[in-house]
């Protein structure tokens, strides 16, 4: 997982080990063709905010900190505080939303817009987050992400 940026190469060398190893570990009922080993489905999380700042002044590094908050949280090895995403999962609105607000007294969050895209055997696929299938391959990443700041009127 640690080599998801490369893209397929690292999967396509280890998957012969990988699955020798795992025939190894197995029950002799399991045979050679019984045993299926898919490579991870990458989903890109993009995400569009449109926050408030008390000062026009803290925008720049308010859009960095929200970048790099949104990055650190969508890593596919280290995200969702620090174990990982699980396969198949990915993250809810509701759990972007809480954690961009953590950072409440920096930015307000006005308006979210989340995307989900991918690559597979069909094609390229984008989709909003809510309407994203459920698929046992799929693992986050980070996609990219557009933050739209405004000075506050209150």
């Amino acid at each position: 997982m640690k080599d998801f940026e490369i893209g397929s190469y690292s999967f396509h060398s280890l998957s012969g080990t990988l699955k020798k190893h795992l025939q190894e570990a197995c029950e002799l009922t399991v045979g050679d063709d019984d045993l299926y080993l898919m490579e991870p489905v990458y989903a890109a999380i993009g995400v569009e905010l449109w926050v408030r700042v008390r000062q026009m002044d803290d925008s720049f590094e308010v859009q960095n900190l929200l970048r790099e908050t949104l990055e650190r949280y969508l890593n596919p090895v280290t995200g969702d505080d620090g174990s990982g995403w699980t396969i198949g999962t990915l993250p809810k609105r509701t759990q972007l939303l809480i954690r961009l607000n953590t950072l409440r007294s920096k930015a307000v969050v006005r308006r979210m817009s989340v995307t989900v895209s991918w690559r597979d055997a069909d094609g390229a696929h984008e989709t909003d987050l809510e309407n994203a299938p459920a698929n046992p391959f799929f693992v986050c990443r980070s996609g990219e992400h557009r933050i739209h700041v405004a000075i506050t009127d209150e």
